[in-house]
């Protein structure tokens, strides 16, 4: 390119684009034996484009390997130029994604239970009688019959419990040195921990996320937590409402990639480079993603989708939020496509009951196991359904009490606490992946259930 071209391509306001090069290198898959020939075989073949941003004065900030491409600032004229490149197959706008809020499940009642027990008029148990025996949580364990307190009860757990399974997740920040997170042996569960955000491992983060992500998977159920310090005062629980909380499979290994800042959200660009850090480096045999809020329609431009297509060439099962904006509601746009499995959201109320919840003290008891009412379970633009569900309303999963750092672990009364109440299709996702052992087929989708 002469300079003078050059210095046309650059006279322009610069903006935030993600390029796709044409050739993806599908006969190079990004597996662990061939990841170095496909960065190879991308440097090689991408010189002259990079060189060509370079000198119109644009600046290339992120570079990925299982998706063939680049981000970078570029004006609007490289911009055109780009799209007119035959070695381009699109240039899409570096967007913005939100991660999804918490589920605000808080007592919303304001008249006194009239029960301040360990049972349900139905009999049901809300409490541990012995308070030295806590309760297994969360309830999801037993109704997807993956564990139970009683060891001769038929459960997946004793045939399996997810030893030699890496799975990757994509939130905020978390504690990898939560006592919970930590094996028997001194073992740490997280075995890599990354930051994309800019922020830092250890810069304030919102962390419910990240760390319900991580407790649904692998929660070592070691430590003992009193759930009468974290409901509403208004709503009491027995002193010495003891629970433990266990991952759905605690010998999983955990990669947790933090994409979002402090901000909840993150540039696609960001996550799009933990996405491929993780298949490049660390090689999981899943990735459970729970964002969604893209200001796209379902379509190719979302990028997430292109890169899972990549991830599920590789070898690794790529397992995707439905959302939670209800059942006539369509799916995620990532969600949708036909390669990762879209996971919608069955019901698991006994946390309403033990958190008085959503007017709970004005039942008679609970039925779970049943479809959610949050599940995004409409039809997508292919017309399309969710392809399972898996608990996700609601159940315990990790926190830790320093809000100085991990600003979304607090209780019903606002104090800093070592668990949450975690809701959302974001639990579904990852409790998903981690059964083995019968699903029920209901009408358009695969339920995880009891039965």
């Amino acid at each position: 390119m002469s300079v003078r071209k050059a210095r046309v391509l650059s006279r322009a306001t610069s903006s935030r684009v993600i390029v796709i090069l044409r050739n993806q290198y599908l006969a190079i898959p990004a597996t662990k034996s061939r990841i170095g020939a496909r960065e190879r075989a991308e440097r090689l073949g991408n010189t002259r484009i990079l060189t060509q941003v370079q000198r119109s004065g644009g600046h290339v900030y992120r570079t990925y390997h299982a998706l063939n491409a680049f981000a970078a600032t570029v004006s609007k004229n490289e911009r055109t130029a780009l799209e007119r490149d035959a070695a381009v197959r699109q240039v899409i706008p570096d967007a913005i994604v939100q991660l999804p809020a918490p589920i605000n499940a808080r007592s919303i009642a304001s008249t006194k239970s009239p029960r301040a027990g360990a049972t349900t008029p139905n009999g049901q148990t809300v409490c541990p009688s012995d308070p030295s025996k806590p309760l297994l949580e969360p309830e999801a364990l037993q109704t997807t019959h993956t564990a139970f307190d009683d060891p001769n009860t038929p459960q997946a757990a004793n045939l399996a419990d997810g030893s030699g399974v890496k799975v990757a997740t994509f939130a905020d920040g978390l504690d990898p040195n939560n006592p919970d997170l930590i094996r028997p042996n001194g073992q740490h569960v997280i075995a890599d921990y990354e930051d994309f955000s800019g922020d830092g491992l250890n810069a304030p983060t919102g962390a419910a996320e990240a760390f319900g992500d991580v407790s649904s998977v692998a929660a070592q159920g070691t430590q003992t937590y009193d759930i009468s310090q974290f409901v509403n005062p208004a709503h009491p629980l027995p002193a010495g409402c003891n629970i433990k909380v266990r991952g759905i499979a605690p010998g999983a290994t955990l990669d947790v990639m933090k994409v979002f800042g402090n901000a909840n959200s993150a540039f696609n660009s960001t996550i799009l480079e933990g996405l491929d850090y993780a298949l490049t480096n660390d090689h999981p045999d899943v990735f459970s993603e729970s964002f969604g809020g893209y200001p796209i329609p379902d379509s190719t431009q979302d990028l997430t989708r292109q890169f899972n297509e990549q991830a599920v060439a590789a070898g690794a099962t790529v397992v995707e939020s439905s959302g939670d904006s209800g059942v006539e509601a369509s799916p995620s746009s990532a969600a949708s496509d036909p390669s990762v499995i879209d996971a919608g959201a069955s019901t698991t109320f006994r946390n309403y009951a033990q958190g008085t919840q959503y007017g709970f003290q004005f039942a008679k008891g609970w039925l779970s196991d049943n479809i959610s009412s949050i599940e995004s379970a409409g039809f997508t633009q292919g017309g399309r359904v969710v392809d399972l569900v898996a608990p996700g309303e609601a159940n315990w999963a990790l926190c830790s009490a320093n809000t100085a750092e991990f600003e979304e672990c607090t209780n019903f009364a606002g104090q800093p606490t070592n668990i949450q109440s975690f809701v959302g299709t974001s639990e579904s996702a990852p409790f998903s992946l981690e059964k083995r052992g019968t699903c029920d087929f209901v009408p358009g989708r695969t339920q995880l259930s009891s039965s």
